[in-house]
């Protein structure tokens, strides 16, 4: 299974590469629903950080009637509400999926995770704020669904032992980052008893073309994995411009 991260998919203008026009993810959709077909060793995950609303409006569509795995990290404290955690200069606010959303989502099929309350960086939060973001995030979604909630995609893909030991104290399966900087998709540096807990994705931008995509989870993606830790950089700093920005 090779997992990728997008997070909005519309065609409106923004600070930022984290977002992909409406055509350009509908040619990487029917792309990856071809290579499913043809090489059903190289399965494709999609997953959407943040849970912004155009997940629901201009992405669920186009996934209509495909064959691809999908999920939606949510950040739980925006649910239905602005993105005010969310800082780039000049940039206007995005909405975030509402309950009814959400539920129209899980009904057809689109698996639901956490992103935390308010998308902090977990690595730099004492253990009783831990705790909540991942505790209350969980809690609030399997109020919403009933259901267990397994998963957890960790803000920025910043986690470290820590982390995992408190996801797994929370009840968590499963944890999703982004790919190492330096090592192939698929290739762990932790031990097999945290696999679960550091799934690696590949982070797609604006820019990514089927091409692009093809290279990432490839050895020869050295380039590929170069531009995710520069942009990557560059969202970190925009959470830390609202790092004092959280719901109640």
């Amino acid at each position: 299974m090779i997992p990728l991260a997008f997070h909005k998919v519309n065609n409106r203008l923004e600070w930022g590469l984290t977002w992909n026009t409406i055509g350009g993810f509908r040619r990487i959709v029917e792309y990856l629903e071809r290579i499913d077909y043809s090489c059903p060793q190289e399965q494709f995950e999609i997953s959407f950080d943040d849970g912004y609303e155009s997940v629901y409006t201009n992405a669920f569509p186009i996934l209509k009637n495909k064959h691809l795995r999908a999920m939606v990290f949510v950040v739980v404290g925006y649910i239905g509400k602005k993105s005010d955690w969310d800082i780039y200069p000049g940039s206007d606010k995005f909405s975030h999926l509402s309950k009814h959303q959400l539920m129209d989502l899980h009904n057809n099929g689109i698996l639901i995770g956490s992103h935390t309350m308010n998308h902090k960086s977990l690595i730099s939060l004492d253990k009783k704020r831990l705790i909540y973001e991942l505790s209350e995030s969980k809690k609030v979604l399997e109020d919403i669904f009933g259901e267990p909630i397994e998963s957890i995609s960790y803000p920025f893909g910043r986690y470290n032992k820590r982390v995992m030991d408190t996801a797994v104290e929370c009840g968590y399966k499963y944890g999703y980052t982004f790919f190492k900087n330096n090592l192939p998709i698929g290739v762990d540096d932790h031990k097999d008893d945290y696999s679960d807990m550091s799934r690696q994705r590949v982070p797609i931008y604006l820019f990514d073309t089927p091409l692009s995509i093809m290279l990432k989870w490839s050895k020869f993606g050295g380039l590929e994995r170069l531009k995710g830790k520069i942009i990557k950089s560059y969202n970190i700093y925009s959470g830390l411009l609202g790092k004092n920005r959280e719901t109640k």
